[in-house]
């Protein structure tokens, strides 16, 4: 078990490195999950590391919604993960039940990709 000492507030972090340096022998990687609105989960963990500045990963790999959510780590896009799983997502552009069953079209990710490339969001 790791224990670090650590102090995490919104606009600064206090770490102790020591505790990782044992680790630090090999590369280090960041890995996400997919799993659609799960990654809820993921948006916060990441965000928490944006807001302690905590990047000591080397390699980065993600799956669905874990790859989103770590685009919007590494641009350090606060929120960024959170606001397109809550907001576009949720949009019927994105998923509407009628659209899959006539077209078997099921999400609109074209629509998503648009959409987060412009403001409010600007991946």
């Amino acid at each position: 078990m790791i224990r670090n000492s650590g102090i995490i507030t919104e606009s600064h972090a206090e770490l102790d490195v020591k505790v990782y340096e044992h680790f630090r022998h090999g590369k280090t990687a960041l890995v996400t999950q997919g799993g659609g609105q799960r990654g809820i989960f993921t948006a916060g963990v990441l965000d928490a590391f944006l807001l302690s500045n905590f990047d000591p990963f080397d390699e980065f790999y993600g799956t669905s919604a874990g790859a989103l959510n770590l685009c919007s780590y590494l641009c350090r896009q606060h929120g960024m993960g959170k606001a397109f799983i809550t907001e576009l997502t949720t949009s019927p552009e994105f998923f509407n039940l009628f659209r899959y069953i006539r077209k078997q079209q099921y999400l609109g990710l074209e629509w998503a990709l648009e959409r987060i490339q412009d403001f409010p969001y600007k991946l």
